[in-house]
Order: structure tokens, then C-alpha cells, then sequence
């Protein structure tokens, strides 16, 4: 989640720290558009940690990385939205 954040950034010429945590990158999207602030991101434990502190740890229950999978998928979606990316001409 936290490449696709940042991608979105780069792509609104943010500079960006790959340090940051989630939910700095999340509230850094949502200041330059209010369509992030429709994920809630508060249930995922990782939010507040930042790259180094997140290294090496992973949620291991089924629920947590389904959450993880459709808040990326969210992610994804608009941020491919945003910047007229379409999925299938990725390939």
C-alpha cells in the first residue's frame, strides 16, 4: 500500500519519505484528495509503523491480510483512477 501512496505523491510532485508510515502517507493523500479519506485504515496494526519498524513483521491471521488485500485494492483503484492508468494495458 505504502508504493501505491507514494506513487500517488510522486505523480503530485510530494516529495516523499519512504520512512514515512501508512497513515502519514494516507493523510498526506488526503490533503490533496478528499477521496482517500473514504478508507479507513485505523484496523490495520501496521498503520503507525514506519518502513524500518515494519521490516521482517507480518500479519498472520487470514481476517488481517484480507483487510490488508482490500484496502490495497482500494488504494489501487483510485489512485490508477487519479492518475488514468488502466489495469489491463499494465500487463
Amino acid at each position: 500500500m505504502n508504493t501505491l501512496l507514494r506513487l500517488f505523491l510522486l505523480s503530485n510532485d510530494i516529495d516523499h519519505n519512504e520512512e514515512k508510515s501508512l497513515s502519514e502517507l494516507h493523510a498526506q493523500c488526503v490533503k490533496i484528495d478528499k477521496e482517500f479519506s473514504s478508507i479507513d485504515i485505523s484496523k490495520i496494526n501496521c498503520n503507525e509503523l514506519n518502513r524500518a519498524e515494519r521490516d521482517g513483521k507480518y500479519c498472520m491471521t487470514i481476517d488481517k491480510v484480507h483487510e490488508c488485500v482490500i484496502l490495497a485494492n482500494r488504494f489501487k483503484t483510485i489512485i490508477l483512477n487519479k492518475l488514468k492508468i488502466n489495469e489491463s494495458e499494465m500487463n
